[in-house]
Order: C-alpha cells, then structure tokens, then sequence
C-alpha cells in the first residue's frame, strides 16, 4: 500500500469531484501498474478552502521488486502534480521520508547513494 500526502485548495466541490475522477481515470489507465481499489481520504480541512488529502493505492507486483515500485511512485507523483496543474489547484505535497540505503566508493573517490525516497514537489502559492 502507498500513500501519498499533500495539501490542497479546492476551490468548489465541482474542482474536487474533477479531481477525483481524474485520479481514477488514471489510476484505471494502468492496470498492470495499480489495482483499481484506490481511496482518496480527506485527512483535516485546514481553512475553507484548504485541505489534507490522501491518496492510497495498491501496486500490483510483489514488494521485492524495489526498483520497478520506486518508478511506479515516482510517475504517480508526477501525474498528481499534472493533473493539480490543468484542474487550477493549488497544492503542496507534504514532505516525504527519505531512506539511505546503500552507500558506494567507487575507484575514483566518487560516491554512488541509492535512496529510497518520494521527492517532495513544491509549487508556490
């Protein structure tokens, strides 16, 4: 399961019914990617027009295919911000955990760092 965190302005329950049905639409568009059991939660309203939502999704291949999950995330992530973009909304992915997970010398003094990590997008409101 992965969940996926931000913080949005949604403006009308009109933005926010688009929203949705453009996460689905998505999420459906990859069946071999995603199972289409998603949820899309309301975690707290902040103001009236600001919210935290959430986003959980089921990937559809085993836990141990690391590098293939990470660029299922990473490609999930970036079509959230596409589809906040067209909608107009406002938004914030909160930050997200960042784990070292290999650390490298190479013959050259040069380091190789393999992170497991969902990077934080920003967009200024």
């Amino acid at each position: 399961m992965l969940a996926i965190v931000a913080s949005l302005m949604v403006s009308s329950i009109d933005d926010f019914n688009a929203l949705k049905k453009s996460i689905q639409m998505y999420i459906k568009s990859k069946p071999m990617h995603w199972s289409s059991k998603h949820t899309l939660l309301v975690k707290e309203i902040e103001t009236i027009d600001k919210m935290k939502l959430k986003l959980c999704v089921q990937h559809t291949i085993n836990h141990q295919n690391f590098l293939e999950k990470s660029t299922r995330t990473s490609e999930l992530v970036f079509e959230l911000k596409k589809i906040f973009d067209n909608l107009g909304i406002k938004y914030h992915l909160l930050p997200q955990e960042v784990h070292l997970t290999q650390v490298n010398m190479s013959n050259t003094g040069v380091y190789q760092c393999h992170l497991d990590a969902v990077v934080p997008l920003k967009k200024n409101i």
